[in-house]
């Protein structure tokens, strides 16, 4: 079977495999939001489309959740929902307050389902991550408690002082900070209030020392807060700089490296300078800056740099100009800039700085290395200071080798003593005789490029040749009488080479034709020749010669010998005389030199310095030479760019007759010395060439002057000592020189110019002034200087650029302003100048000079605003004296200050100097309005204005997520629903869903076309809901709809959904009341529980009625003891589904109850105060008229869910009280009688919670003795009581600041959010108490509005104490009266105007309460009855009539959804 056969195979077989394990799930892991700090435990948010849990099939009988691997400790219940074909996963929390997205934001739950089908009972496991949504549930914290700060230096107007941070651990969008200066010091300084940085927007009248507190507030909830919320952190402030705090300016001086003084007030250290070196920077482009300065955020017109006293000497080289420091000389090294930057900002100010510039030298991009060097060989006799070789470098091009600076130096000249070189020019000479040998010389070259160091080394190879200084010399021991043979004769030469200065030969002198001797010339054995006719009774007398080979010359040495080699008899005596003879011989021999003898030898060494101080014997003979040069002076001329090693001429040496056979092309006899070592010549003593060896400028030296001189090899002379003693025996000669030629040449050298120079000037960067539109002559004069000779040291000016506006002399270099110049054009120009030789064969130029001619600016322009119209968005909440803008305008001319100005508004004010918009008072009134303001800005003689739009906005909410009680809903319509009716609202936002229905962008849900005919009888709808501004912002709900066939006689829920409060007290009375309605008024209704028993069965229903109540259960529980292990624990919120039966037609509909269940415990009300409430009030006398009279009032709250009409908080004292009585409705405390000073009063309130009976009010006076079951009047006691300690200090009336008080606003208006919770501060009343006087308030007015509200007896906080949403249908503005004193006199009373804003509902209106029509029966159908208008109409408004009027109508009327026209639907006459 193939490979391709099996691969099918495989993938059938795994797909098969697939198919049989089915996935109940709709998903394998789902997501999930929860909302921290909740009450409710069944709120979540669904943020996918795909529902939690699974379809309902054919197969599947039942589905049950259960939670698997609890690590929460119970936190979570799981339950089954099924709803049509779906079985949804709901989630309990059981505990909702231990949900804390700051501890915990994600828990992981694993979730089984136990699925039974038709065949078998499965399991089945998937994952839910349960994400925790932040609510605002946290203050911000300063990072830290006290900010200190000093400073000593100066301080500008608008600088940022120090920035405080706090942070917030809710999430960003709970977590802006908003800051605020909590004091009266918004004269003299400023607090960003988004980024927390403080300002300083004065100087006048400024202290030393400041101290303050600054508040940090969250955004979202800042109107919300109570002040002892805020966060707050302490500032200090300590200024130190004298001069800035009484303006009296001293000025100090400093010194620049050019001797000017400069005066400077102060030494700041407040900007960042930033230094730029430009790397790319060669000498051909010294007209560009080697170093530009750059300050953050600050115009280079407005400093100035100079160079300090300390900087390094050659900084006197620099150019500064504006911001760049060029060179001004042809020099680059490092530079140690000691730098002072002066701003021109009010003041002289100046900052230090340093920099060090090394220039950037790259040695491997000029490629340093030695020319090659071969072999040296040389004579062993070389004279010292004779010049061996030259050692230089080669690299790449250079532009400014005038600045390399090479060094050479001999590494190893402590071992190789005998050479030393020049550390400037590379030449390398003799020091010290040679040896003959093999020198290696380590030679290191230190290159020096701006004052960067390089080095690299070479090994020169030196070979010594011997010269032939030694004669061959017979051992002292030869005999000169041979009495037989053979013998061999041995001599020996001291010379090294015996190859050839050290090699001996021997022969016969004196025997040479039919000799009967012969001698080896090698190893020198005499024997005789074979011949028959020797004589041996004859005495032979022979000479021997020993000779070496030595080049050029060679030397030999003559023994002259007796050989007896007679047959007589050689008496014993006659032999010991022989020897004794002998030893004689070697005796005398060995102590002597030249011996007497016909032997001619020596053992001395003939050196170069003997052969001129040798001390001569008496016998001397004069030798006379005639040889030398032919002349004694000569003279050559060349050029300066002459290249190295070339050949100036060949000495050659003349003479009539020599002793020696010499050839004058190739032999040299003479050495060729120089007196002066320092010249750039040499002579080459093989080839006899004066050559040049270095380089030659003849701008340094023009010629040169040595002299040359002829010195006799020593070999030559010993030569002819030889010689002329061979001729005359037993004499020595003088070596002596004719007249007739020279040994002594002087050399003189003229060196040729060439056009080898750039013309220079004097000034490679020159600064002159010129003033706008000013034409001037004679503006500078340029001076350029050429090193070269006549034409080519003679310049010729010229411009690069800038033709048009100025001229330039081309012989003098005066430069003229031919045309005006406008400043706003050019600010400033660079005049580069060109400076020309006259080369007749090549013409040099450069750009020898930059001109920095610097334009004056005279007042001729409009100052222009850089936009036409300024707009800015700025939000409401920007508290006073807030930067939100600038407006900036340019004057092309330089030295003008702008001044802006605004048109006279109560809101924005502007800087005078800068052009910054600053809020002056709050805009919270000006809230979607748009702020027009005119700017005017002036350079005191042009003016110019533009129009500045500001848009006030209003700051968003930050939203809550959407968290919905149940993952989704079931629906019940009837087929002949007509087009365009409303099915349901969610009132949010949604996806688009493309079936019979559709949803507006108010979440109603609408029929899009008709049911009748439809194959589906019901629909799953996913819609999604959306907070834009909430995070999460997206959750899903499923509506499922079903669709019933028409009838008419199904009932109708009147309301079918409630919400309702229920109470643990109210056991016996129904809290809540379900009805339907049916088209049959005969038809009895009976109410039914749906799943009770889920619910425990705590509720009870009216069957006939349908009034709902708790059960005895709850009476049950309360009557026991509370600590009965068996008492249930009951839930908070509970949603009862109650079926409504038509007996007579057994049609049933579900109406659905959501109750919120409340305690005993959660009626508990909490005082406002304190643990202890500590007051302080002023003493009471009988005709102060204050008996009786409200002095301040007891506060207990509460908490905002559990508020209801019924309820009320009561108070009393604990104990009867003689000095005070109480208000027990409204808690206020008055005095019975008078109150001394110095005097303290200590009692106790208690508060509890009182529930109204049949909506009845009554007057409050109950009996003071009730108790927890007593029914007096219309009120009974619902909770516990809570008890707060009372502490009163009377204060005596001289003790109070009977000054007038502080100016406060007479009216404030205030806005109230519906929403507002209970316990909110929405005023502070006593933030204008400059002076912190002893302060009271009082509210006064009726008791119907002012039960609402609370002012605080001390601090003037105004809080809400009940819910506003009482009032919203009866009343929308609230007036209070507020009366303030501080010595209980004088009052001032402020009026407060609440108006109460509804924001959750929009407020739609009919414009009528009731309509009256009258028709008749036979009125045709389709006929107009009616239309009905609304207030403040809008698009998105519609008409519908409601099903349960429906019913009542018998369905005979219509009313078209947009235009509100009612019409009939069926005929009227049966009705």
């Amino acid at each position: 079977m193939s490979s391709l056969h099996i691969s099918i195979i495989f993938t059938l077989l795994t797909i098969i495999i697939a198919d049989n394990k089915t996935f109940y799930f709709t998903k394998s892991h789902y997501e999930l939001w929860c909302q921290e700090n909740i009450l409710s435990n069944s709120l979540f948010l669904y943020p996918n489309r795909i529902p939690i849990g699974i379809y309902r099939t054919s197969n599947i009988k039942s589905v049950t959740y259960y939670l698997v691997d609890d690590n929460n400790n119970g936190l979570f219940q799981i339950k089954t929902k099924r709803l049509a074909d779906f079985y949804f996963l709901i989630i309990n929390i059981t505990r909702p307050f231990d949900i804390n997205r700051e501890y915990q934001d994600v828990y992981t739950l694993r979730i089984e389902a136990n699925i039974i089908t038709i065949q078998e009972n499965l399991t089945e496991q998937t994952e839910v991550r349960l994400y925790v949504a932040d609510s605002n549930d946290n203050d911000g914290v300063f990072d830290m408690d006290i900010y200190e700060q000093n400073y000593t230096q100066t301080i500008e107007i608008d600088q940022s002082l120090i920035q405080f941070h706090a942070s917030d651990a809710d999430e960003i969008q709970h977590a802006q900070i908003f800051y605020e200066l909590a004091s009266s010091l918004n004269e003299t300084f400023s607090l960003h209030p988004y980024t927390g940085e403080l300002y300083i927007i004065t100087k006048e009248n400024l202290k030393s020392t400041y101290e303050f507190d600054i508040y940090a507030y969250d955004r979202y909830r800042k109107r919300l807060v109570d002040n002892n919320m805020k966060t707050r952190t302490h500032v200090k402030l300590n200024f130190y700089q004298l001069n800035f705090l009484n303006n009296n300016i001293s000025y100090e001086n400093f010194q620049t490296i050019f001797n000017q003084t400069i005066k400077y007030e102060n030494l700041i250290s407040i900007y960042d300078i930033e230094i730029y070196e430009r790397k790319s920077f060669h000498l051909l482009n010294i007209h560009q800056p080697i170093l530009t300065i750059n300050i953050k955020n600050f115009n280079e017109k407005f400093f100035e740099i100079f160079l300090l006293k300390n900087s390094s000497l050659n900084t006197k080289n620099l150019f500064i100009y504006k911001n760049n420091i060029y060179l001004n000389k042809y020099l680059i090294e490092e530079y140690n800039l000691q730098l002072f930057i002066c701003f021109y900002n009010n003041h002289y100010q100046c900052q230090y700085t340093k920099y060090r510039y090394i220039p950037f030298i790259d040695f491997n991009f000029y490629q340093f290395h030695f020319k090659p060097i071969k072999k040296i060989y040389l004579d062993e006799n070389l004279p010292v200071d004779s010049f061996i070789t030259h050692i230089q470098i080669n690299y790449n091009q250079l532009s400014y080798e005038q600045l390399l600076i090479i060094n050479y130096k001999l590494l190893n000249d402590d071992i190789y003593y005998q050479f030393y070189i020049n550390s400037t020019t590379g030449i390398l000479r003799l020091a010290e005789r040679l040896e003959y040998r093999i020198y290696l010389l380590d030679i290191q070259a230190n290159i020096h490029l701006f004052n960067r160091r390089y080095s690299i080394e070479t090994t020169i190879e030196i070979h010594v040749r011997e010269i032939n200084k030694y004669r061959p010399i017979f051992r002292n021991n030869t005999p000169i009488d041979l009495f037989q043979l053979p013998y061999q004769f041995e001599a020996y030469d001291y010379d090294q080479n015996k190859q050839t200065n050290g090699r001996i030969t021997y022969r016969l002198l004196n025997c040479l034709n039919n000799c009967s001797f012969y001698i080896d010339p090698n190893n020198g054995i005499l024997n005789i020749k074979k011949n028959e006719n020797f004589n041996r009774s004859i005495i032979y007398y022979l000479q021997i010669i020993a000779f070496d080979w030595g080049q050029p010359i060679s030397f030999q040495s003559i023994l002259d010998i007796r050989i007896d080699l007679s047959l007589r008899k050689i008496h014993k005596r006659s032999l010991q005389r022989t020897r004794a003879y002998s030893r004689r011989w070697r005796k005398k021999s060995t102590s002597i030199l030249l011996p007497t003898t016909k032997t001619t030898s020596t053992t001395t060494m003939i050196t170069e310095k003997s052969t001129y101080n040798i001390t001569l014997p008496s016998n001397i003979d004069t030798v006379y030479l005639n040889i030398g040069f032919y002349q004694n002076l000569t003279t050559y001329y060349i050029s300066e760019d002459m290249e190295i090693n070339t050949i100036i001429d060949r000495l050659k040496i003349e003479y009539d007759s020599f002793p020696l056979n010499i050839n004058n092309e190739y032999d040299n006899i003479f050495f060729y010395t120089i007196n002066d070592t320092n010249v750039p010549f040499i002579i080459d003593q093989n080839e006899k060439y004066l050559k040049l060896i270095n380089k030659i400028d003849r701008e340094k030296q023009n010629k040169y002057i040595f002299e040359i001189e002829l010195k006799l090899k020593s070999i030559y002379s010993i030569k002819l000592q030889e010689q002329y003693y061979c001729q005359k025996k037993n004499s020595f000669i003088n070596i002596q020189y004719t007249n007739k030629y020279y040994q002594k040449m002087l050399i003189i050298i003229y060196i040729n110019d060439i056009n080898d120079n750039i013309p220079i000037c004097n000034n490679f960067h020159i600064n002159i002034q010129l003033n706008e539109n000013e034409i001037k002559k004679n503006l500078y004069q340029i001076q350029a200087y050429d090193s070269d000779l006549g034409e080519n040291g003679t310049i010729s000016y010229s411009l690069l650029d800038y033709n048009q506006y100025f001229s330039i002399n081309p012989s003098t270099g005066q430069i003229d302003c031919i045309k005006s110049i406008d400043y706003e054009e050019y600010s400033s120009i660079d005049l580069y100048i060109i400076a020309s030789d006259q080369g007749s064969q090549i013409q040099l130029q450069s750009i020898c000079t930059t001109i920095h001619i610097t334009i004056n600016d005279i007042n001729d322009n409009t100052p222009q605003f850089l936009l036409d119209n300024y707009i800015f968005n700025i939000f409401s909440d920007m508290p006073r004296y807030s930067i939100f803008g600038q407006i900036n305008a340019i004057d092309f001319d330089k030295n003008n200050q702008l001044i802006y100005s605004i048109n006279t508004n109560p809101y924005i004010t502007i800087n005078m100097y800068t052009g910054h918009l600053r809020i002056k008072n709050t805009l919270h009134r000006l809230i979607d309005q748009i702020l027009n303001i005119t700017v005017e800005v002036s350079d005191s003689l042009h003016q110019n204005q533009t129009l500045v739009s500001i848009y006030i906005k209003t700051f968003p909410d930050a939203q809550q997520p959407i968290l919905l009680s149940e993952p989704a809903y079931g629906l019940t319509i009837n087929e002949s629903l007509s087009i365009d009716s409303i099915i349901t609202n969610i009132y949010l936002i949604h996806d688009e869903i493309k079936l019979p229905f559709s949803i507006d962008q108010q979440g109603y849900l609408r029929l899009t076309q008709s049911l009748i005919g439809l194959s589906l009888s019901s629909y799953w709808l996913p819609i999604r809901l959306t907070r834009y501004r909430a995070h999460p912002p997206h959750t899903f709900i499923h509506i499922h709809i079903s669709i019933r066939q028409e009838n008419f006689y199904l009932p109708q829920c009147i309301d079918t959904y409630q919400s309702v409060k229920a109470y643990d007290y109210s056991i016996e009375y129904p809290f809540a009341r379900i009805e339907a309605k049916t088209l049959n008024k005969n038809s009895f209704i009976e109410y039914t529980i749906i799943d009770n028993d889920k619910n425990d069965k705590i509720f009870f229903i009216d069957k006939q009625k349908g009034f709902v109540q708790l059960s005895s259960i709850i009476h049950n529980n309360n009557n026991n003891n509370n600590n009965n292990n068996n008492n249930r624990r009951l839930k908070s919120d509970y949603l009862l589904t109650i079926n409504a039966l038509d007996n007579q037609y057994k049609l049933s509909v579900n109406c659905y109850l959501k109750i919120h269940f409340i305690r005993r415990h959660q009626l508990i009300p909490k005082f406002l105060s304190s643990s202890i409430y500590n007051i302080d009030l002023p003493e009471i006398q009988y005709h102060s008229g204050r008996i009786r009279q409200r002095l301040f009032q007891i506060i207990a709250l509460l908490d905002n869910h559990v508020y209801d009409k019924k309820l009320e908080v009561r108070y009393r004292f604990v104990d009867s009280n003689q000095h005070f009585i109480i208000n027990r409705q409204t808690g206020y405390i008055a005095a019975k009688q008078p109150l001394n000073p110095y005097t303290i009063y200590e009692f106790q309130v208690q508060a509890f919670t009182v529930a109204h009976q049949d909506d009845i009010l009554s007057d409050g006076n109950e009996n003071d003795h009730d108790d927890e079951n007593s029914y007096q009047g219309k009120w009974r006691i619902v909770s516990p009581r809570k008890i707060l300690p009372i502490k009163i200090r009377i204060l005596p009336m001289i003790s109070l600041n009977k000054s007038l008080l502080s100016t406060i606003d007479s009216t404030i208006n205030i806005d109230l959010l519906k929403t507002t919770e209970v316990g909110t501060t929405i005023l502070h009343l006593g933030l204008n108490n400059r002076y912190n006087n002893t302060q009271w308030f009082i509210m006064i007015g009726h008791i119907r509005y002012t039960r609402y509200f609370h002012v605080d007896f001390q601090t003037g906080h105004l809080i809400l104490i009940r819910p506003i949403e009482e009032l919203i249908h009866q009343i929308n503005l609230i007036e209070l009266r507020i009366n303030v004193t501080n010595d209980w006199i004088n009052m001032n009373t402020i009026k407060v105007i609440i108006r109460i804003i509804n924001n959750q509902i929009p407020i739609i209106e009919f414009s009528q309460t009731d309509y009256y029509s009258s028709i008749s029966k036979n009125i045709p159908i389709g006929a107009e009855i009616a239309r009905l208008t609304i207030e403040n109409p809008s698009d998105d408004c519609i008409y519908s009539i409601d099903s349960v009027e429906k019913i009542k109508s018998y369905d005979l009327f219509r009313i078209n959804t947009y235009t509100g026209s009612i019409t009939v639907s069926n005929s009227l006459v049966n009705s």
